[in-house]
């Protein structure tokens, strides 16, 4: 199976957008993984399952431990939720959405607004 960078992680409607599923590892707590908080996509909508390693938490410590990728569905059955996400994130930080949009020009969209081209 081929996956498709780049990859989108949400919490709540704050998006950042990954290059590689290793980025994705180093950059998530294991504690907030373990939580559930996260929403991982790759750019077709194949939602990609993380866990969590690690995590210890005592009652005046923690351990936040490690992220790692378990799972990358085969098909994309999260196409759609991606793309109401990416629609909703858009919205949030004032950028008109046009109603033909499809998936590619969200996920294009995205990536421009947060990842702009130096000139």
């Amino acid at each position: 199976m081929e996956i498709s960078p780049p990859f989108f992680v949400f919490e709540g409607l704050d998006l950042s957008i990954y290059d590689t599923l290793e980025s994705i590892e180093e950059n998530l707590e294991g504690v907030d993984v373990k939580d559930g908080i996260y929403q991982t996509f790759d750019s077709i909508g194949r939602v990609i399952h993380l866990k969590a390693t690690g995590v210890k938490q005592g009652r005046f410590f923690i351990d936040i431990g490690k992220t790692h990728v378990d799972t990358i569905e085969s098909k994309p059955t999260g196409a759609s939720r991606l793309f109401g996400l990416l629609q909703d994130y858009l919205r949030k930080i004032g950028h008109v959405v046009p109603h033909d949009a499809s998936l590619n020009d969200l996920v294009v969209t995205c990536v421009s607004v947060q990842h702009p081209k130096k000139k």
